[in-house]
């Protein structure tokens, strides 16, 4: 109980910060990237372990300034967070004098959003092992970017792994690409989607290659 509400009190202090920073740190033409969490397609720890490792990862890459929006997705929809990466942009020593940006202020955001991060994905990672239909997990996708040109740089974290099937089993899923390849259809417009902490099995990549061939682009991410 006392570990639940230190987790709840200190996801109420991460978005109270983060509030400020939503908009406060955006620079002018901010590279904007997506982050779709699909945490109950992980069944396994390990599976969970690599999901959290190629998501640390990411969030290093991302710089000061960036749009982060992060979707936690499930069978009932998703829900949005989102904020601008804290941090003071590079100014001459001049200009620094009339900047109102605190670097001291800046660290502490950023140690806040970094928080923030990792407490949603662990989050939502921890769903795993329920029912989940991959199929459907990959299709709310096009909720968020049908009928639009969005610039964002998007990702996805999910297994990729059909429910109830071996990823190493070609028979099993020869089976499921004859049930499921006809009905797979994505928007004209839909964005490249990079997949991390999915599973990589020679079997499971060539399902998902027959799959969305000439649809849509989801490239698998090695970390």
């Amino acid at each position: 109980m006392r570990i639940n509400f230190f987790i709840a009190t200190l996801i109420f202090v991460v978005n109270f910060a983060n509030a400020d920073s939503k908009e406060k740190y955006c620079s002018k033409d901010p590279k904007k990237t997506d982050i779709h969490i699909f945490g109950q397609t992980f069944e396994s720890e390990s599976q969970r372990r690599l999901a959290a490792q190629s998501v640390t990862k990411l969030k290093s890459s991302l710089s000061v300034g960036d749009k982060v929006r992060i979707f936690t997705h499930s069978a009932a929809g998703f829900t949005i967070w989102e904020s601008c990466v804290p941090g003071c942009p590079d100014r001459s020593f001049s200009e620094r004098l009339f900047d109102s940006c605190s670097v001291q202020v800046a660290k502490k955001d950023r140690i806040l959003f970094d928080q923030s991060l990792s407490i949603r994905i662990a989050s939502e990672l921890k769903k795993g092992g329920g029912d989940y239909d991959i199929f459907n997990s990959i299709y709310s996708l096009k909720n968020v970017y049908k009928n639009t040109n969005d610039t964002s740089n998007v990702y996805a974290v999910i297994s990729m792994i059909p429910k109830g099937i071996d990823p190493t089993s070609r028979r099993q899923l020869n089976e499921l690409l004859v049930k499921k390849n006809e009905t797979i259809e994505f928007p004209q417009y839909f964005p490249p989607v990079q997949l991390i902490g999915a599973s990589t099995t020679e079997e499971l990549l060539a399902f998902w290659n027959d799959i969305f061939k000439g649809k849509a682009k989801f490239n698998f991410q090695k970390y």
